[in-house]
């Protein structure tokens, strides 16, 4: 897959493929969650992997909050059974 197919497919495909078709749609008048990265996916996908900031449902969670989720979320993760 190229990286614009990479990055449809992780955003708008995966709205269509969880039966959610108005998701991940870019029109006036709807909501967004917005993700700011430090470069550019279309020639580097791993900087989607340590977003700069990110507005989610109208509230800015900026990098040291992002890592302390991302923290929080593998201790957890550690916690479930294995299997």
């Amino acid at each position: 897959m190229t990286r614009p197919q990479v990055l449809y497919a992780a955003r708008r495909g995966a709205a269509l493929k969880a039966d959610a078709p108005d998701h991940a749609l870019v029109e006036g008048g709807g909501s967004a969650d917005l993700v700011f990265l430090t470069g550019n996916p279309l020639t580097d996908l791993a900087v989607r992997e340590t977003p700069a900031a990110v507005i989610s449902a109208v509230q800015f969670i900026g990098q040291d909050e992002l890592l302390a989720l991302r923290e929080g979320a593998a201790l957890y993760a550690q916690s479930l059974p294995k299997g």
